[in-house]
């Protein structure tokens, strides 16, 4: 439970002691012991205090909320938690759009995090987009407040209308301060809405934090897998086997990105199409999915936990679609792929490279 805040009449002398106000010292000390565990706080001098329950796994109070977070919609928007589709724990959270200029969606607003004016580490997420109509737009904005908490402004620090197919890992570098009074921020994470083309669809948001450390590192062997068809109407093995070496360390997630073509059908009638799903795995832990709902190429990233694993394994290719043919191959421009632990990888606006600006708060 977040820090909850004792008043006078609640600790006067003679006072009985109440269960409500025991809970009270209880759930604080168990806030005060999990902002220790994560560095919060302020953590070292020039840092970045720590985003508590980053992952949305707790709703200690059963609110349907994730604890520590604040969570607002915007005309006809819902959400709530998603216990199918997520990168890290066992759920993820989900905003959902369903048409109408500027309606749909919403936001996630963390607590109050201690903040440096003159240095803000690296801020870092999963999100994902899935749309019928329209692009969802994602954004990241930092909210300012001075020393006794008072709102001073704020910025957009990341804003994109330009999404991978499934989980696209971020990680938002070099923010600046120009307020110079700020002592906390709150981090304002939007999924929609902010856009005045009517959008259908959802954003999925995961693995919120901050971090300060360069954990990214690039796996020699390259991933150059060859076109080849998908047939099978269920999962099963495509492609070929790839030999590679995890490096030992704090490494959870592997990125390895892939392209996929969905399959399309042409008897007397109209045209069919048919969705073409690709994962991979290592022993018997698979992916997130890469999928292409036609005939059209979709390169997305599959997101693999690799979280104990190191040394010499064997990464495998699956593919699926429901009838005809369709089709799995690496793109040129993706043969590398990360062995990370998550909150480092610039994957952004559908490139290799650190695409990101660099924003003042």
């Amino acid at each position: 439970m977040p820090y909850v805040p004792l008043v006078d009449s609640e600790i006067q002398s003679g006072e009985p002691i109440s269960q409500s106000l025991v809970q009270k010292i209880k759930d604080n000390f168990e806030d005060h012991e999990a902002r220790i565990a994560a560095g919060g706080g302020g953590g070292p001098s020039g840092a970045l205090g720590e985003i508590l329950n980053g992952s949305f796994e707790a709703d200690g109070d059963a609110d349907g909320v994730p604890d520590n977070f604040l969570v607002n919609y915007y005309p006809g928007g819902t959400g709530g938690f998603d216990t199918v589709d997520y990168v890290h724990g066992t759920r993820s959270w989900r905003f959902d759009l369903h048409g109408g200029a500027n309606t749909g969606g919403g936001y996630l607003e963390t607590d109050y995090i201690f903040a440096n004016r003159f240095y803000f580490k690296p801020i870092w997420l999963a999100y994902k987009t899935s749309a019928s109509s329209g692009v969802p737009r994602v954004q990241v904005v930092a909210r300012c407040f001075n020393k006794t908490k008072g709102y001073i402004g704020e910025v957009i620090v990341w804003n994109t209308g330009t999404h991978l197919s499934g989980w696209n890992l971020v990680v938002i570098h070099n923010i600046n301060s120009s307020y110079i009074d700020t002592e906390y921020v709150k981090l304002r994470i939007v999924g929609g809405a902010v856009d005045s083309v009517g959008v259908v669809g959802s954003v999925w948001f995961d693995a919120l934090g901050v971090d300060g450390n360069g954990m990214q590192v690039t796996v020699s062997e390259a991933i150059v897998q060859p076109l080849v068809s998908i047939s099978s109407s269920g999962w099963s093995n495509k492609g070929s086997v790839f030999n590679i070496s995890i490096p030992e360390g704090r490494f959870q997630w592997l990125v390895v990105p892939v392209k996929v073509i969905g399959g399309a059908i042409a008897w007397d009638g109209p045209t069919e199409y048919h969705q073409a799903d690709v994962r991979c795995y290592i022993d018997s832990v698979y992916s997130s999915v890469v999928s292409s709902p036609a005939s059209d190429p979709v390169t997305g990233n599959c997101v693999l936990y690799i979280g104990g694993m190191s040394g010499a394994k064997q990464l495998r290719f699956q593919g699926k679609i429901t009838d005809g043919h369709g089709t799995l191959d690496s793109p040129a421009s993706f043969r590398k792929f990360y062995a990370t632990n998550f909150r480092n990888v610039d994957h952004g606006a559908g490139t290799e490279a650190d695409t990101y600006v660099k924003p003042t708060v």
